[in-house]
């Protein structure tokens, strides 16, 4: 089999690395968070957070200004601020793991 190199190579790594025990995507438990955690960040915000951004959005289109009052562009507009914290406090926390790496093997 030829040996790929240049850019081949970089761009089948990715997918090559989950079927290859040598050089294992999941190696190392610090990258298996993170991957974990990012995928989980963005499905979160996909369809929870921009829900609630387009809901909020629609309410506004329809009803103007005084759609600012409503208890529900209230509840949605709490839940986005609540979410946005959250996703913000996990995004430290993968910061946290990638420069300190916890789970790294010593030696």
């Amino acid at each position: 089999m030829k040996k790929l190199t240049g850019k081949g190579a970089r761009f089948l790594k990715p997918f090559t690395s989950f079927a290859l025990p040598s050089g294992s995507f999941f190696k190392h438990k610090w990258i298996t968070v993170k991957f974990i955690t990012v995928v989980c960040l963005i499905l979160y915000g996909m369809f929870f957070l921009e829900t609630r951004m387009l809901l909020n959005i629609d309410l506004l289109e329809l009803n103007g200004a005084s759609a600012l009052e409503s208890e529900a562009f209230q509840r949605n507009h709490k839940y986005i601020r609540y979410g946005l914290i959250l996703e913000i406090a996990v995004f430290v926390f993968i910061i946290s793991v990638s420069v300190f790496k916890p789970w790294k093997k010593s030696g």
